[in-house]
């Protein structure tokens, strides 16, 4: 890893750390679940980690795009399908999180399809999972595509990013299906910082990475 990347690194590392603490204070000092009047829940509602709109989520947004861009930029320079994908994967984690999209999903499928209110409080999550089956059948064809051309710098690129995005992926769908379905216990809050917490860690390791592919592709010997 060169010196601004690991600086970036570092950098991400410790504000991510920080903000995790913040977030650990603002519950001991919140009063109740309904106490939204003083200063400690008021900064819940912007700074905590699993609210809506929250400072996690512009956090993952930008890491997302900027992540996107710089991949891009990598598999533009290096002609690797496989840093275009990962592009394209990053542009669909920011429009899912963006967007809302499971969400939206989860929502509006049991509305318009009545076989899935069978499942009864479960339909939604159900929904939530073919959003994501849907994701899954994109990337899926965009990785047999970049399988078809796959050089020393498609393999090296795969094995920098690899685990990040694994990572996000375990957080953004399965941990995120059981934090959902054991909403109201006292695992609750565990699962959301296992879940908001690593999609953030996951991110930040993913734009370092993009960040490293961007600056030394060319440098990553392409011979057959």
């Amino acid at each position: 890893m060169d010196r601004p990347t690991f600086v970036v690194a570092m950098a991400l590392a410790s504000g991510i750390a920080g903000f995790l603490v913040v977030n650990l204070v603002l519950d001991g000092l919140r009063q109740s679940p309904d106490d939204w009047e003083t200063l400690a829940a008021r900064l819940y509602g912007t700074f905590h980690i699993g609210a809506d709109g929250s400072v996690a989520e512009s956090f993952n947004h930008g890491m997302a795009f900027a992540a996107a861009v710089m991949f891009l930029a990598a598999g533009t320079v290096a002609r690797s399908r496989t840093c275009i994908v990962m592009a394209v994967i990053m542009m669909i984690a920011w429009f899912d999180d963006s967007a809302q999209y499971h969400e939206r999903v989860g929502r509006l499928l049991p509305q318009h399809f009545p076989g899935l209110r069978n499942f009864g409080p479960g339909a939604s999550t159900l929904a939530e999972m073919l959003a994501f089956l849907s994701i899954g059948i994109v990337c899926l064809g965009l990785a047999v595509w970049a399988r078809q051309r796959f050089g020393p710098r498609d393999r090296f690129a795969f094995q920098l990013a690899r685990w990040p995005i694994l990572l996000l992926v375990a957080c953004a769908s399965l941990v995120d299906f059981v934090h959902s379905a054991l909403l109201e216990t006292r695992f609750e809050q565990l699962f959301l910082y296992l879940e908001d917490g690593g999609e953030m860690l996951a991110m930040a390791l993913i734009a370092t990475a993009s960040l490293y592919l961007a600056r030394n592709i060319e440098r990553i010997d392409d011979r057959p």
